[in-house]
Parts: structure tokens; sequence; C-alpha cells
């Protein structure tokens, strides 16, 4: 192995324990909520991490041989990383990531809802091209410089409102259709002005109206959103539309990993003020995340346990069930036997050996690093 393949393996290493961590926990709301916050915790900081980890992940997938472990990744991506992504503004490795583990979990959903949508993809590329050159034509006459963009929705993101709206049929959605109008002038205003033009010419949804430019989401996103109906006279779909400026479509394309990149070289002043504040947040909540000092470990079972740098077994096993830790006698970690007094490392797959008996004896007090251990006992040896 040459020295290069050394480095690359050694920066692979979380991550690869990443993804066993991913295909060994159980899905579950507190194991999803404590895996967030783990994934979140690592890379808050510095999230280029996470955008190197979603490579990695992209790679595991497409050269995963063991079926069953791939598909327990896959599913776990979608319920803990996907929305990461999101927060972390990559929505080009999301939208590519989403659907290539939708394929692999639900297979049959996603040949249901791409032989459903056959009709309309026969002739989609026509539609979309016809659908642009009406807009492009009377934004044009209107005086407005922009791109205009258009596509089908991913077949994940149709099922996920499908299931949400509780429909059976992907033609029950409003928006299978998107198109995103790009204003090459960095005026937010006119992107209220567009939105004036197009629902004097065309049918809007009211019920379907999003402002996130006045009020942004959380990772910084802007835009407006609207739906539109009799767009082209003969086709029976609405069809969703994004407005924004140049200026916000970089931020959503660009994603928080470059953004933090940008931060800390030479370019920071191409940052935009919103891109400074989202790095300040996220960089503020990093600081918060590293003064709590925990690790994460998981029981043989696949729960998630979040305990103090220097925890031991023994405050594992209190940490699990007082009656566990009373009763513990030995540990299996990662397959291998340890005392109660292991120190518990990122990542360790913990068992806890009982005994019929209680083994609770002030000297076990030497094992306990954590106040509630050693409260715990206290309480017992005091009976």
């Amino acid at each position: 192995m040459t020295a290069s393949q050394v480095a690359s393996d050694r920066s692979n290493q979380p991550f690869k324990l990443w993804l066993d961590v991913m295909s060994f926990v159980n899905v579950t709301p507190r194991n999803k909520e404590k895996l967030t916050d783990y994934f979140f915790g690592k890379c808050a900081g510095s999230p280029e991490i996470f955008f190197d980890f979603l490579l990695f992940l992209k790679k595991a997938l497409v050269s995963g041989e063991d079926e069953q472990k791939t598909c327990r990744i896959a599913s776990q991506y979608l319920e803990i990383i996907s929305p990461l992504c999101e927060k972390f503004g990559m929505y080009e490795e999301k939208n590519l990531l989403d659907e290539m583990c939708f394929q692999i979990t639900h297979p049959k959903d996603c040949e249901d809802i791409q032989r459903t949508l056959e009709k309309y993809r026969a002739n989609s590329e026509e539609t979309i091209a016809n659908i642009i050159q009406i807009i492009s034509k009377f934004l044009k006459e209107e005086g407005y410089d922009c791109e205009i963009k258009g596509r089908y929705k991913n077949a994940y993101r149709i099922f996920r409102k499908l299931k949400k709206k509780g429909y059976d049929v992907p033609l029950s959605l409003h928006d299978i259709l998107a198109f995103r109008i790009i204003l090459n002038e960095n005026n937010n205003y006119a992107c209220f002005d567009v939105l004036n033009i197009l629902h004097d010419r065309f049918s809007p949804i009211a019920e379907r109206f999003k402002d996130y430019i006045t009020i942004p989401k959380i990772n910084g996103y802007q835009s407006i959103h609207t739906c539109l109906n009799h767009v082209v006279h003969d086709l029976d779909l609405p069809v969703e539309v994004q407005i924004r400026t140049h200026i916000m479509d970089e931020f959503s394309e660009r994603g928080m990993a470059s953004h933090w990149l940008y931060s800390s070289n030479e370019k920071t002043k191409l940052l935009t003020q919103t891109e400074k504040k989202l790095l300040q947040h996220f960089s503020a909540l990093s600081k918060e995340a590293k003064k709590e000092e925990n690790l994460y470990c998981f029981s043989i079972g696949g729960d998630v346990y979040s305990l103090p740098l220097g925890a031991t077994a023994l405050d594992f096993a209190y940490s699990v069930h007082t009656d566990i830790g009373n009763r513990a006698q030995r540990v299996l970690i990662n397959d291998l036997p340890q005392t109660i007094g292991y120190k518990i490392q990122e990542g360790d797959r913990i068992q806890v050996i009982i005994g019929e008996e209680d083994h609770v004896t002030k000297d076990r007090l030497k094992y306990a690093q954590c106040p509630s251990t050693r409260k715990k006992i206290y309480e017992n040896t005091r009976r």
C-alpha cells in the first residue's frame, strides 16, 4: 500500500465507523434523535467533513456487496442524513442520494411512481421546453433578464409527498413539474414583481404559496414558491415555480461545505452577509456541542447512548438501567471480554454480562466516573 493510500485509509476511518453505526443502530425516535445530534455535532464546526462523508457514502452504496447492510444504510440515510443535508444546504448531493437510497429501500414504490409518470415523461422534454419558452417570452417582454430551468421532481420527493398527504396516485400532487426562475439582477423586490406577473397571467393555487425570501429557512435558503394552473392549455398538471435571484441560487447550490471553505481563506469577501451569519450560527452550535464533550456508544441491541468522556463500562451499565448496573459482572466490548472498569471509546458496542444477584459494593466507586453512577452505588450500599 502506498503512502497516499495509507493516508486516504486513515482519513476514511471515521466514515467507516459512521457507516457501521448506520447499519447497526435500530430505527427508533430516540435513536434517530441521538444519531442526528451525533452526526451534526461531528460536522457542524467543519461542514466540509459532512460533504466528504456524503461522497464516501455514495461510493459505499454503489459498491455495496452486502445487500442487507446496504439496505439498512440507505434506510438510515433517508431517516437521518438526508434531513441533515438540507440543514447544511447541500441540496445537489441530497437529491442524488435521496433517489439512490429510495431505489434501494423501496424498489417497488419507486417503480410504481416511475410507471405512473411515464405518459408525462415520454413528452417531458417537449413539455418543459414549451413552458420555459412561454414564461421566458413574456418575462423578456416585461424587461426581466433571467434564466429558467425545468424538471420533473424525483421519485423520492413524490413518494414523501404522497405519504404526507395520504394520496395513492402521484397525479394527485400539485408540484410534480418544477421550474426555477433565476433573475440575473440581485434585487429581492424584482422576485415579487415576477411573482405578480405570473399570478396575473396564470391561475395560482393560493395554498401553495411560500415566501422564503422574507423569512428564509434555518439553513439560509431563500426563494419564492408558487404553483400555477393552465400554463399550457393541453397540460393537466399544475407546475411549481421557484423565483430567486442569482445570489440566492448560488447559495442554494454551493452548499454549506463550500461556504465554510470560502470563509476560511482569502475568498471570505465573496460571501454574502446572509452566508456569513449562517456560518457564524453553525460555528456557535459546534462550540456548544464540543463543550459537552460526550462520546457515543451503542448497546448490543442497537440503541445509542451518549456518555461523558472518560465514562466506564459500569457507567454504561447504569445508564441502561439501575438493575443492570447493580448486577453487572463483566462486559463484552466489540465482542471482546473486558472488565467493568473499561474506559469506553467512541463507537464501542457494549454487552453487559449480569449475574443473578446484585454486585454492588463501595469498592465499585473507583470504576464510576459519572455522578449519576456514584449516586446509585451510594444509594444501594446504604440499604
